[in-house]
């Protein structure tokens, strides 16, 4: 999975709300805590195609989401829960397709990593 040549990636520790940076509301962000584009947007879509499949639970409560934006369009919202070894993904863009699911395994390296990224941006 590659990035569009203007695209940027936001990462959110709480899910719902609207996003403070841009005034923009969000079906799974509540507070913008880092915003990446370029080279870094490449490195986390990486790392979500990275993700090894795993057997899904129930909880999903999300405490981290990324916002895929192509230019200054938001195309797609990924929130991540890691307990239960879900994700769940949210087309913005084209609000007519349905949210997709997909299960990863949250003790892999690329999880691990993914992890990491937004913990950084909140301190």
């Amino acid at each position: 999975m590659s990035a569009p040549a203007n695209s940027s990636a936001s990462s959110s520790g709480n899910s719902f709300g609207n996003d403070a940076t841009t005034g923009e509301d969000s079906a799974l962000l509540r507070k913008v805590i880092g915003t990446w584009s370029g080279e870094r947007v490449s490195v986390v879509l990486n790392l979500v195609a990275a993700l090894p499949e795993s057997e899904a639970m129930r909880c999903f409560v999300p405490l981290y989401a990324i916002r895929l934006r192509g230019g200054s369009l938001v195309l797609t919202e990924v929130a991540f829960c890691f307990q239960c070894h879900n994700a769940m993904s949210v087309p913005i863009a084209d609000n007519t397709q349905p949210p997709t699911w997909f299960t990863f395994d949250p003790d892999s390296k690329p999880a691990e990593d993914l992890l990491y990224l937004p913990r950084s941006c909140a301190g």
